[in-house]
């Protein structure tokens, strides 16, 4: 995890859905269906795989995804596919370890953060163990050349990949309406990266500036860089903690 100091710090958090359009069905494969807040949930899981939010062009893809899955499920029922529990729980548990993640309750939090609960989780592992499975019995014995296993691989080893996370402090400099500081306050910001660059304490400068009444600031936490908006993200991807 990085920790980085930022002079200003937006966040939007998407509004809720009603209830009846959430639970539309939107996928239907035989007995299986997904509704519009499964495709949203899997939206959401999609965005803390990649690190990108979907896209209206990402739809048409998203959408066959979700019927391919459904019909190879279909198709683990036929075939009598079944997944133990312990392989579940094996499952996360090599999810914890590459993650370097040995407690239960900050995995936990961290799902949370990342919009996913651990039931969730495991509903997914177990539909990927079984998909891999089906895939496996259906069409193991073709032959599989290296480039097709080198994709393969670069595929799924980032499937459930958690997202890194910046822990961020940041510092605001109002400017009046028309904009008659905006210059000094300008000064004052320039200064204090100054300041800090030569070896200050961010919080602790922070702390003196908004004594003077004019400035806010202070401790963001921890934030998955996936929920930072686009330009915060592309800034403090690269900085150095």
């Amino acid at each position: 995890m990085k920790r980085f100091c930022v002079l200003l710090l937006l966040l939007a958090a998407p509004a809720a859905a009603e209830k009846r359009l959430l639970e539309a069905i939107v996928v239907r494969v035989n007995e299986r269906i997904l509704t519009v807040s499964d495709l949203r949930q899997r939206a959401v899981e999609r965005a803390a795989e990649t690190g990108k939010k979907l896209t209206p062009e990402d739809i048409p893809t998203f959408l066959q995804e979700a019927v391919d899955e459904l019909c190879l499920l279909e198709r683990a029922s036929e075939l009598k596919i079944e997944v133990e529990r312990a392989d579940v729980e094996a499952a996360v548990a090599q999810l914890k370890e590459q993650n370097h993640i040995a407690d239960d309750k900050a995995f936990d939090e961290l799902l949370a953060n990342l919009g996913m609960t651990r039931k969730q989780l495991e509903e997914r592992l177990k539909a990927t163990i079984t998909i891999n499975r089906t895939l496996q019995k259906e069409v193991g014995q073709l032959p599989i050349t290296e480039e097709e296993l080198k994709s393969r691989y670069e595929k799924e080893k980032e499937r459930f990949a958690i997202p890194e996370k910046v822990h961020l402090e940041h510092v605001l400099f109002p400017i009046k309406s028309d904009g008659s500081n905006a210059e000094s306050q300008w000064e004052r910001a320039r200064r204090l990266v100054a300041v800090v660059r030569a070896g200050a304490d961010f919080s602790q400068s922070v702390a003196e500036e908004t004594k003077k009444g004019d400035a806010s600031g202070g401790d963001l936490g921890e934030i998955a860089l996936p929920d930072l908006r686009e330009e915060v993200a592309k800034a403090v991807a690269n900085l150095q903690p």
